[in-house]
């Protein structure tokens, strides 16, 4: 079997296009009525045109055989919102263009899922920046003859590039975990793995931004249009791990390749302390959520609202057992302040100059995490009033 990769350049025919009868409206390359069907779908769902996607669409034909891999770009909104020169400039890229107005990224994934022709979807973001052996490692995993049949989906690193103006905060948050959601970030080390990795009963899966699946999967499972970013719902994610760990329930096998990373710029419009809070709140609601989509038992209200005055009890006896113990230590500071508490309270605004202490990014991760038992909460309520 021949390489995967080829040299960068952009195939001639890819600049010429068809309309097709679709409803929703579609851009095709013809790949030849003679054609075999390819080995890879590459599919990426976007809501705009835009400089990343752009390179990002670039990256990937770059290094996939026109032969062997199809380019497929889903827009999650309807035809005359992409404008016709930037179609032009796109299909330069793609295999094929299509639009999917339900809003809803799920909509938009299972949409492509159907068009692709591939024996693996291999899935990615539309800002993402995948690796120069991305395609080859997903072709080596996935299209292997001699794979473990059981073996039908994996993911990789995806890695977060930083720009010199991210606040010192927001980059200790983002790489305080091996996998978190801000950012996005996934990284667990060079060796190859199986999910799930680590505890949690949501946790250690692979992530949306870099996932391949092969294709008899979704003969009978799709993305949850219940859950992933969407404008009406107002969540973001969590398409993902409930796919994931679907496949997971029915005894199939999901690895961990590092050699298949992306990296993913971070956007400076998302380092604000705001915009982190909302994410946990709504983090919150996808998880009540997706629990309802795995059949797992729903989170208990009443431990929802004990926990967090529970906690605060015990943090207030705590403070005022250390500052009992500094007083008959005598540990006060020269000007007679109290030194730096192991439970200090969240101080807003947060610097932009400099990292965050030990018990200031404490305080931050315990008030987020406040914020995230609020969004169960309040998740858990509609989803009992039938909200949701």
């Amino acid at each position: 079997m021949g390489p995967i990769l080829q040299e960068p350049t952009i195939s001639a025919a890819s600049e010429k296009t068809s309309h097709t009868g679709n409803t929703h409206g579609s851009h095709t390359t013809p790949r030849g009525p003679d054609a075999d069907p390819p080995q890879i779908s590459v599919l990426i769902a976007a809501i705009r045109d835009s400089p990343l996607l752009r390179t990002t669409l670039e990256i990937i034909r770059a290094q996939a055989d026109p032969e062997r891999v199809e380019i497929l770009l889903v827009f999650n909104v309807a035809r005359n919102a992409v404008r016709p020169a930037a179609l032009i400039t796109l299909q330069r890229f793609c295999d094929r263009i299509e639009f999917e107005p339900e809003p809803g990224k799920s909509a938009a994934l299972n949409t492509g899922i159907a068009l692709a022709r591939g024996e693996v979807i291999a899935f990615t973001d539309d800002d993402t920046l995948p690796g120069p052996c991305w395609l080859e490692e997903i072709h080596e995993r996935l299209l292997d003859p001699q794979r473990d049949p059981s073996l039908v989906a994996m993911g990789g690193p995806v890695i977060p590039t930083f720009p010199a103006e991210t606040p010192p905060w927001f980059k200790q948050l983002v790489l305080s975990r091996e996998t978190h959601y801000i950012g996005p970030r996934h990284d667990y080390g060079p060796e190859p793995l199986d999910y799930p990795i680590g505890d949690g009963v949501l946790g250690g899966v692979c992530i949306g931004a870099n996932f391949a699946v092969r294709r008899e999967v979704f003969e009978t499972l799709s993305f949850s249009q219940r859950l992933g970013p969407n404008p009406r719902t107002g969540l973001r994610g969590g398409e993902d791990t409930a796919l994931a760990h679907e496949i997971l329930k029915r005894k199939l096998r999901i690895s961990y390749e590092p050699r298949a990373f992306v990296q993913h710029p971070i956007h400076l419009e998302r380092a604000t302390y705001e915009f982190v809070r909302d994410a946990y709140f709504v983090h919150g609601r996808e998880a009540v959520l997706a629990r309802r989509e795995l059949g797992l038992p729903p989170f208990s209200i009443l431990r929802l609202i004990r926990r967090p005055i529970k906690h605060r009890l015990k943090k207030l006896r705590a403070r005022r057992a250390e500052k009992k113990a500094n007083r008959q230590r005598g540990s006060s500071g020269a000007d007679g302040t109290e030194p730096e508490s192991a439970y200090d309270d969240l101080v807003l605004p947060l610097p932009t100059d400099r990292p965050l202490s030990e018990s200031q990014f404490g305080a931050l991760l315990e008030n987020l995490w406040q914020v995230e038992l609020h969004g169960r909460l309040r998740g858990s309520l509609r989803s009992r009033l039938g909200l949701v």
